[in-house]
């Protein structure tokens, strides 16, 4: 029989298997592009090995959005981050909203597009939210929880 839990641990492995896919296209991508010099090749290549998926979509972001100067990626990457960070309100989600942000703040000064401005927006409401959820959680659901346990 498949429950839910089941289904959600397979999305999870499916998600944590693209993830890691996405991290080794981008050593990848990074050992056979030519940089400037020799350094920055060495710094990028330490930064996504180091850091992870969280490198990888640093490194996505900022040099494989240079091949367009008017790229959408900022903007585009800031929204989804942004509708992420809503579905995940709380800790996480304003950890997303806020890195969601500063793409769509980036996005807006270096070309104006709608993703840019609607990515400032979502991602303000997943602020103001994942903050609001923490708060009732602190004040109310974590106290009646501790009763619940005593």
């Amino acid at each position: 029989m498949v429950n839910g839990l089941s289904i959600l641990y397979g999305m999870g492995v499916i998600v944590l298997l693209l993830a890691i896919v996405f991290w080794i296209w981008m050593i990848v991508d990074c050992i056979k592009r030519k940089f400037k010099n020799k350094n920055e090749k060495v710094i990028w290549g330490l930064v996504i090995i180091l850091t992870g998926i969280i490198g990888a979509f640093i490194y996505y972001c900022i040099i494989k959005a240079k091949v367009e100067e008017k790229s959408e990626i900022f903007g585009s990457s800031g929204f989804t981050i942004g509708v992420i960070g809503i579905v995940f309100s709380g800790w996480i989600g304003l950890i997303l909203s806020f890195f969601g942000l500063i793409f769509s703040i980036a996005q807006q000064k270096r070309h104006k597009i709608g993703f840019g401005k609607a990515g400032v927006i979502v991602n303000l409401v997943g602020i103001v939210l994942s903050i609001l959820i923490i708060v009732l959680y602190s004040k109310f659901i974590a106290p009646l929880l501790g009763q619940v346990g005593q």
